[in-house]
């Protein structure tokens, strides 16, 4: 990997490492200005109340990502 690649891949990791643990603060902050967007806070992190019950021969495993959302 050339050097120049490197030096950037740093910096990224870097930025990454410094802002991760301000995600929930965020988070927070939006649920107190919008209450009905803590509703399901749990489930963006995966956390079900109903546990699945499907043989592992018939799960597919589904990853979406939203860039627009507010």
């Amino acid at each position: 990997m050339p050097s120049k690649i490197r030096f950037y891949r740093l910096i990224y990791s870097i930025v990454l490492y410094a802002v991760a643990p301000l995600v929930p603060l965020y988070l927070l902050y939006r649920a107190r200005r919008q209450p009905e967007y803590a509703r399901g806070w749990s489930e963006r992190f995966a956390f079900y109340r109903k546990p699945c019950v499907v043989s592992a021969a018939r799960r597919v495993w589904l990853h979406a990502v939203s860039l627009g959302e507010t």
